[in-house]
């Protein structure tokens, strides 16, 4: 399990290529020690994005 430091929830790994897991990032939730990482909502979010104008 690793805990998403987007969407601030606890994942199962499911090793696809839309998720990210740090080799030496770690985060504490609920008193447990998780690596962290980011989910694929992360990658929803970043397509969505609008590039500014000027």
């Amino acid at each position: 399990m690793y805990y998403c430091i987007f969407c601030k929830n606890l994942h199962h790994f499911n090793y696809t290529k839309d998720e990210v897991v740090f080799k030496s990032g770690f985060h504490y939730f609920d008193t447990k020690l998780y690596h962290a990482g980011l989910c694929s909502q992360v990658h929803v979010f970043l397509k969505n994005e609008q590039p500014a104008t000027a």
